[in-house]
């Protein structure tokens, strides 16, 4: 009985151990991309690629927001998923983001390699513009392809820029608050 008490609570111990250390969801890791594939999307600023395999919207944190996150942001928000745009393939095509011209701070276009692929499967590419031509970016040397390999979707995360309360709005805020104080004194007196 002893004995049988003693592998109940070693297998008890080592289950535990091991949701401890295996358990819980390593972190992604994030590197430059080389000057192959760094150019590959016009009007980008930077490339980075991601050691996540998948690029989730149903978790929490959001994969590309998984630390340290892409570009060492972990704000960024899910906008689309806009195909390979106008006469794309799963090699090369256009994005046109104008739409959002003026409403988000930065914009992000994140590649999924297609099937079969090997190593890291999310590239992001941080956007100076908002239209542009991309080709794939799943080929040697930053992956182990004798070809480039097809991308699987092309998605959109956003940052919302910061928007500054400008000194005429403080003093609209005070002068319709004085307004309301004297207001308020009429109906008493």
């Amino acid at each position: 009985m002893i004995v049988l008490h003693h592998i109940k609570t070693t297998a008890l111990a080592a289950l535990f151990a091991g949701a401890l250390m295996g358990g819980a969801a390593s972190a992604a890791t994030y590197s430059e991309c080389s000057d192959t594939i760094d150019n590959l999307v016009s009007g980008a600023t930077d490339c980075e690629m991601s050691s996540a395999s998948q690029d989730f919207l149903n978790t929490d944190p959001l994969t590309v927001n998984e630390t340290p996150g892409f570009f060492g942001f972990e704000d960024w928000s899910f906008y689309s998923k806009p195909g390979f745009g106008e006469g794309g393939t799963a090699q090369a095509g256009t994005y046109d983001l104008s739409a959002l011209s003026g409403f988000v701070g930065d914009v992000m276009l994140v590649f999924k390699s297609g099937s079969n692929n090997s190593g890291s499967n999310l590239v992001g590419y941080l956007l100076g513009s908002l239209t542009g031509t991309w080709e794939t970016p799943f080929r040697s040397p930053d992956f182990d392809f004798n070809n480039p390999r097809d991308v699987s979707h092309i998605s959109v995360y956003t940052r919302v820029a910061p928007v500054p309360l400008p000194a005429a709005g403080l003093l609209l805020l005070g002068a319709l608050g004085g307004l309301g104080l004297m207001a308020r004194r009429r109906k008493t007196a």
